[in-house]
């Protein structure tokens, strides 16, 4: 339980940063994929920090219960999951940034969506 709580606060402080950047620069976060999205060395790169990323937190943390540390176990298999298909098909998950990013919904979403998720992180790491 102590990797656990360990685990909920460290995700759990990154991803309320990451959820406010987004929220608060979306402008520059729009911009910024559509410039990774052409860079065939960004994506490549992209896939492999979050393949090695994801594969540390399930190596750490591979807790499949009924409770809350199960959060941080399916963020690492997302990862792997988000790496390989990076790794492995670049250029349909390129084309489908190019859809997700048209316009700021998404990236509102997903700033709401690590915002959230890292204030219940958060809470759990520290309060619960």
């Amino acid at each position: 339980m102590e990797l656990s709580l360990y685990m909920a606060q460290l995700l759990g402080v990154v991803s309320v940063v990451i959820g406010l950047a987004l929220l608060l620069r979306t402008s520059f976060y729009q911009k910024m994929y559509k410039t990774i999205i052409k860079n065939e060395a960004m994506l490549a790169l992209s896939g492999m920090l979050a393949i090695v990323l994801g594969t540390v937190i399930v190596l750490a943390h591979n807790v499949w219960v009924a409770d809350w540390p199960v959060i941080i176990t399916v963020f690492g298999w997302l990862g792997v999951l988000k790496g390989v298909l990076l790794l492995f098909l670049p250029e349909e998950m390129a084309g489908l940034t190019v859809k997700w990013f048209k316009g700021k919904g998404l990236l509102v979403f997903g700033g709401l969506f690590y915002l959230i998720l890292g204030l219940i992180l958060g809470y759990f790491g520290w309060f619960a």
